[in-house]
């Protein structure tokens, strides 16, 4: 059999699905870098589920997707809730627009809730405000009108909001993104101020964010993206090692693969909050059952 009939037969048979794992446990403080033995979230085969972001409140965990159809190619944002067994109900759509949706940070400040999803498609970064919880979101401004970037995730420390993104640099190559810092004392209407460091990572394989900065007492570490044929791969654990706002330095400790005794094709996002560990993954999908 030729390459090409295997391929167009594979096609057939299977789908390329992006699904949610998570690991629940309430005695766990810290995020389990390990997805094996990880419960599997499936979503109907017509579409991805992916990006998943945690709101822990009442016992419960509001989850915040990216939800694709899978013909249409446009992501919006979607909610599902996790009770405290790991009963999941949804999910519910919350958030569209005419571009792309993905990648649903959220934070709080000043007793609102905000949430700043990837919306590289619209050519800017773009905050939107909760006032409704979970469903009805709006848009509050552009911080960044003209910057296609990716990812973006806030971090709070010292005083000052530190926003870190993803920029592509198409002269390195195809899938490669370099990593900016801005930083600012007021996340909704203050001045972003970007990085003297700027980008402050240039290696591809650790730059893109994947999921919220998470400390260990008063150590940092980032979770970051890495790519292998053009496409989210696995992900690396970062140590932030300095930022202020002269200088930043991370070190690469802890990989997250696929391969690691699990069958995903590619795991991309990580979040934690209350013992619930949570990531999307990649697989293989039959078509008929």
């Amino acid at each position: 059999m030729n390459a090409r009939l295997s391929d167009r037969i594979e096609r057939l048979l299977y789908i390329k699905q992006w699904a949610l794992l998570y690991d629940l446990d309430p005695d766990r403080r810290l995020p389990n870098l390990d997805p094996r033995g990880f419960e599997l979230l499936l979503p109907k085969k017509d579409r991805i589920w992916a990006d998943p972001f945690i709101f822990y409140q009442d016992d419960a965990y509001d989850l915040f997707i990216e939800e694709m159809m899978i013909r249409e190619k446009k992501g919006h944002i979607s909610h599902l809730r996790m009770e405290a067994d790991g009963r999941v109900t949804g999910p519910k759509k919350v958030l569209e627009e005419p571009f792309h949706l993905s990648y649903p940070f959220i934070f709080e400040f000043k007793g609102d809730l905000y949430m700043v999803p990837e919306t590289k498609r619209a050519g800017s970064i773009r905050l939107y405000r909760c006032t409704s919880f979970p469903d009805k979101w709006t848009f509050e401004k552009d911080i960044f009108p003209g910057l296609r970037c990716a990812d973006s995730t806030i971090l709070f420390k010292d005083g000052r909001y530190w926003l870190f993104t993803a920029k592509r640099d198409d002269q390195i190559r195809a899938d490669s993104e370099r990593l900016y810092i801005f930083h600012t004392t007021d996340p909704v209407d203050g001045e972003w101020k970007p990085h003297p460091a700027n980008p402050v990572v240039s290696d591809p394989d650790h730059a893109r964010p994947a999921g919220c900065i998470y400390p260990d007492g008063k150590v940092l570490y980032r979770p970051t993206q890495y790519f292998r044929g053009g496409f989210a791969y696995g992900m690396k654990i970062s140590k932030i090692e300095t930022l202020d706002r002269f200088s930043y330095s991370e070190t690469v400790v802890h990989d997250i693969r696929p391969d690691l005794g699990v069958s995903y094709l590619g795991i991309h996002t990580i979040n934690h909050s209350h013992g619930l560990t949570i990531m999307d993954a990649r697989l293989k999908r039959n078509r008929l059952f």
